[in-house]
């Protein structure tokens, strides 16, 4: 009987489950590519470019500076839970996307906040829309209030849903595969 590593959060050791067990927490994307889920991770992904070389950037760590101030929620990190997601998001803005990263988000170290329930929402004047001062001034509310994470509907692919990653990327992403875009 094979056994499979599981990752557990980063103060746990690596423990091992057998082959069947692993089965039963596969899934298969969209795109027909087998995920494993392990424990308090989760899937999500980033579509860029690699004409200036982001990629590898971006593999080396997620070095603030580069983020854009002008963002939805200010600087971040931006993440979508599905492949699509991202490249929608990247296509509103004129950029086709080259590759694609899985990052398995360690959800045990993030402090969401969840702009995808409606009371959350609401309690933080949050209703979508474009981008503009009021929401990148929450994405400032959310920082200074301890959250690392704002989670919120998609604008470009409808009932989907984003991440902004607001702070500590390095510690809660986790570069698993880039693949070219699209794939």
């Amino acid at each position: 009987m094979a056994a499979w590593p599981v990752m557990g959060t980063r103060s746990q050791r690596t423990s091992t489950v057998d082959s069947a067990a692993a089965a039963s927490l596969a899934w298969t994307d969209d795109h027909g590519v087998k995920i494993l889920s392990w424990g308090p991770f989760k899937s999500v992904f980033h579509a860029t470019r690699n004409d200036r070389g982001q990629v590898g950037s971006i593999l080396s760590g997620i070095d603030p500076k580069y983020l854009n101030p002008n963002g939805r929620f200010g600087k971040a990190f931006y993440v979508a839970e599905e492949p699509d997601t991202a490249l929608a998001e990247r296509k509103y803005y004129g950029i086709d996307a080259t590759h694609m990263i899985r990052f398995e988000m360690d959800v045990a170290t993030i402090k969401v906040l969840d702009l995808t329930k409606l009371d959350v929402a609401s309690k933080y004047s949050y209703v979508g829309g474009p981008i503009s001062s009021d929401t990148q001034a929450l994405g400032a509310k959310a920082r200074k209030a301890g959250y690392n994470v704002i989670r919120y509907y998609s604008e470009r692919d409808p009932g989907k849903i984003n991440d902004a990653i607001i702070d500590d990327y390095n510690d809660i992403l986790r570069a698993r595969i880039v693949t070219p875009a699209g794939i």
